[in-house]
């Protein structure tokens, strides 16, 4: 059985979220764009059939094998263009859409990788530093540069905890893959062994078998030989008690000669 692999399918699952989320997100977006005072009714259409052209890509990016793991990326590039449009097109009429830049990191944290969290942030500062210099009075028409200079500080202190959580979490989740593949790696360990302590008790069984075998057949041989030996011993028996009447019959024999000898 193939292990799973806990940081590939969790990357996985996060990927579905926020392809799904994203698409939802933008083709919710299309009645916002719709009431922006300070747009010209051209650019609200426009600007509602890219959400839903993006809210249809987001669907098949997040299907699409081959795409979906690019989807942490899109995710952070995609939120911080959304703040970037708002922040363009709302003027006065939202003071709190510079805010919602510091919902971005919040959300890119559900992939637990720094990478990504870094990347939402270098989105944020670019974007800022683009409004800055080519679009200063639709950026501060919302707040005044000290307070951006006090939301700066607060962001980077943010920026700094949330990569901390996502670097923390996947050294935890890292440490957990490790062990959990040194487990694996004992477990097959010890069904190797187990295998060949039943191998080697099957040999051995074998083994005692043939040896049982072996001892029935030197006891057979041994009686065979026993009982061999003891006709032999009859047969010289029997062949000394040939011996011994041929012996006495000489005896007599030669008795009888000298008997006749004598009376000759």
């Amino acid at each position: 059985m193939e292990p799973v692999n806990l940081l590939r399918e969790h990357e996985k699952w996060a990927n579905r979220v926020c392809s799904t989320l994203l698409s939802i997100f933008a083709i919710c977006a299309i009645p916002v764009f719709f009431v922006l005072q300070n747009v010209p009714w051209r650019w609200r259409i426009i600007l509602a059939v890219v959400g839903l052209i993006t809210g249809c890509f987001f669907v098949y990016f997040g299907k699409n094998e081959q795409t979906s793991q690019y989807t942490k990326y899109v995710t952070a590039i995609f939120l911080n263009a959304f703040g970037f449009l708002m922040t363009i097109t709302m003027g006065e009429g939202n003071r709190s859409v510079p805010f919602y830049f510091f919902s971005i990191l919040a959300f890119c944290l559900i992939y637990l990788q720094p990478g990504v969290i870094l990347i939402a942030f270098i989105g944020t500062l670019l974007s800022h530093g683009i409004m800055m210099s080519f679009f200063p009075e639709q950026i501060f028409a919302l707040h005044q540069p000290a307070m951006y200079i006090y939301a700066g500080f607060i962001y980077l202190l943010y920026a700094l905890a949330i990569h901390t959580i996502a670097q923390k979490a996947r050294q935890l989740l890292n440490d957990f893959k490790r062990r959990e593949e040194e487990e694996r790696k004992i477990k097959e360990e010890l069904l190797k062994i187990q295998n060949q302590i039943a191998n080697t008790a099957a040999r051995l069984h074998s083994t005692s078998q043939e040896l049982a075998n072996g001892a029935s057949n030197l006891m057979a041989a041994f009686h065979e030989t026993a009982s061999a030996i003891e006709q032999m011993t009859q047969m010289v028996d029997v062949e000394t008690l040939e011996v011994t009447k041929v012996a006495n019959t000489v005896t007599e024999i030669n008795a009888i000669a000298d008997h006749i000898k004598k009376n000759v």
